[in-house]
């Protein structure tokens, strides 16, 4: 007699598997390692973007500045959903991991409104906040670093 919970454990694991796949920078998604170039590392960035009021900001693009000086990043950039929201991840092209403590890394988490820019002028809506990621090394889960960015309108 065959098992019956063996055709629902398998389904599980396909449902599992393909949720896994379906989003690579998940909440529970190791830095992956690159093809061409290889890479020492990852880190996400997630968080809000407002208004002065408090009310979500959709639409407004999100992504790193870097220090200069630092290791080469690849430079990822989101746009807010309905609710301001963004994710992103940067990943580490060239440096290695620190010798010795945490291996973290200062940048700038930066929000501009394309719908306040023209053409070779730079967005007059647009702001950053300041923070510090920690590079999670390829095949570990990298802890977000949450930051909320309040847009003024007013100039």
């Amino acid at each position: 007699m065959a098992c019956p919970t063996l055709p629902l454990v398998m389904l599980g694991i396909v449902v599992v598997g393909a949720a896994a796949c379906a989003d690579p920078t998940g909440a529970n998604a190791a830095c992956q390692q690159t093809g061409e170039f290889g890479n020492t590392g990852c880190a996400e960035i997630r968080g809000v973007v407002v208004n002065r009021s408090g009310s979500p900001e959709p639409g407004i693009v999100v992504g790193p500045r870097f220090l200069s000086g630092q290791d080469v990043f690849n430079a990822s950039y989101a746009t807010t959903d309905s609710q301001g929201r963004f994710r992103f991840r940067i990943t580490r092209f060239s440096g290695q991991p620190a010798a010795a403590g945490p291996d973290t890394m200062s940048l700038f988490v930066h929000a501009a409104d394309p719908r306040t820019a023209g053409v070779n002028v730079p967005a007059t809506v647009r702001d950053s906040v300041p923070g510090q990621v920690t590079i999670s090394p390829v095949g570990r889960v990298p802890t977000a670093l949450s930051v909320t960015i309040a847009l003024s309108r007013e100039q």
